[in-house]
């Protein structure tokens, strides 16, 4: 169970809880947009000349044939525009509010690029582990993505600060992360099976990433207290 702050809530009240209340100056905009350019740039070239980016993809199996460059590759593939455009439009929302919160250049981008790689090994490790011996590869960053928001999740509004693990914004974001799952899941992992194909939605990875983020990322974040937002007159 989840404790409350208080036993009753309305919907504006639990919309406060996930504003953010802190400066995000331009340059946190930087090098996410670039590795979302980079996703997509991938993307595009293995689509048109490579026959799409499965063997990128990391399984059970792969990694039984020596494939261990999959480990890295596999959080920069993806496996259609959807997919692309998805994780590139929510990897450019959710990061630049965390690279403000993690020191100066160069210090930040270290800092982002550890939480987003770890959060991404996280994820393959969650999904490794319930399929051990998997021949459908997973790819694509959605595991590292959801690590970065399972710390910005962490973070109250002001950012100078860190809420509960058994807080009512964890207990909320959980439960919209599980329905956003099963709405994916519904749309697109069912109809694969029911078709006769593999692939679908790894949710396993969304899993591992996102609590790598909420319980280990904030060990990654600056010291330094966040510049408040202007106030308005």
């Amino acid at each position: 169970m989840f404790s409350q702050s208080a036993p009753e809530h309305d919907a504006e009240t639990d919309e406060a809880l996930f504003r953010i209340g802190w400066h995000v100056p331009w340059q946190s905009k930087i090098l996410p947009y670039a590795l979302a350019g980079i996703m997509a740039a991938l993307w595009i070239f293995y689509d048109l000349f490579r026959n799409g980016m499965s063997d990128w993809g990391v399984s059970g199996r792969a990694l039984a044939q020596g494939r261990f460059e999959t480990i890295p590759l596999h959080m920069f593939a993806h496996a259609g525009i959807w997919h692309i455009v998805m994780n590139a439009t929510a990897l450019c929302g959710v990061s630049p509010p965390l690279i403000a919160l993690m020191g100066r250049w160069p210090e930040s981008w270290l800092r982002y690029l550890a939480l987003f790689v770890a959060s991404g090994l996280a994820g393959m490790a969650m999904y490794l582990a319930i399929h051990p011996l998997g021949t459908t590869p997973m790819l694509g960053a959605s595991g590292a993505i959801c690590g970065l928001l399972g710390l910005l999740i962490r973070l109250e509004a002001s950012g100078a600060a860190l809420v509960a693990v058994r807080s009512r914004k964890v207990w909320l974001a959980v439960k919209g992360l599980v329905q956003q799952n099963l709405v994916l899941i519904a749309l697109i992992t069912l109809p694969a099976l029911l078709s006769g194909r593999a692939g679908g939605i790894a949710w396993e990875a969304h899993l591992g990433g996102f609590l790598f983020g909420l319980l280990v990322g904030p060990h990654l974040l600056s010291a330094t207290p966040p510049m408040p937002l202007p106030e308005e007159e």
